[in-house]
């Protein structure tokens, strides 16, 4: 009966509670930031200038350089944690870190630069909305608590990091005012 298999696929609500739940607390600053961005995309009508002076793939290569230099060893963990956030902005860019009226931008620059990443087009302020999803998509994850704690270790890393670079990376000069062509088809 397709009831019952149903039925016994779907997590017991037990199951559920057990899941882990990752928190990634974003700095002050960079919170602020999220909520710029939030507002000159949603309200203010902006657009942020593709591709990125400093694209995903150029801000987590700067930050393994920059752990590099400060742990003096590489590290495969740090690796490893970079390359799913690689994964993982790829994956869910257009499907769940867009804001509806970036979607014909979006659809304009993959065709613009077929074959390139995601990665080295989009910037930190949509690397900083996967933060703000991350946690709660991990929580559907088979992860363990060691590879939790490693992640979040790296994650916070990260952030720091951002912080700290923030002048480089986040910039009001990011964006700029949509045209009423683009307005016009935003709406639809």
């Amino acid at each position: 009966n397709k009831k019952m298999k149903f039925i016994e696929n779907v997590e017991s609500e037990d199951a559920f509670a057990s899941k882990v739940c990752i928190h990634i607390e974003l700095p002050s600053q960079l919170k602020l930031a999220v909520l710029d961005d939030w507002d000159l995309i949603t309200q203010q009508k902006h657009l942020l200038k593709l591709p990125a002076a400093s694209p995903v793939s150029v801000v987590l290569d700067e930050f393994r350089v920059y752990s590099l230099s400060v742990n003096k060893t590489s590290d495969i963990n740090r690796d490893h944690v970079l390359e799913g956030l690689l994964g993982y902005f790829s994956r869910l860019l257009g499907m769940q870190l867009l804001y509806k009226f970036e979607r014909p931008q979006y659809a304009d620059t993959m065709e613009e630069h077929k074959g390139m990443s995601v990665c080295d087009i989009y910037g930190t302020e949509h690397l900083l909305r996967l933060f703000t999803r991350i946690g709660e998509l991990l929580a559907f994850t088979e992860l363990d608590n060691n590879a939790i704690t490693v992640l979040q270790k790296y994650i916070h890393q990260l952030l720091n990091f951002i912080e700290i670079h923030r002048g480089k990376y986040l910039s009001a000069e990011n964006y700029f005012v949509a045209t009423p062509d683009y307005l016009r088809r935003a709406a639809l």
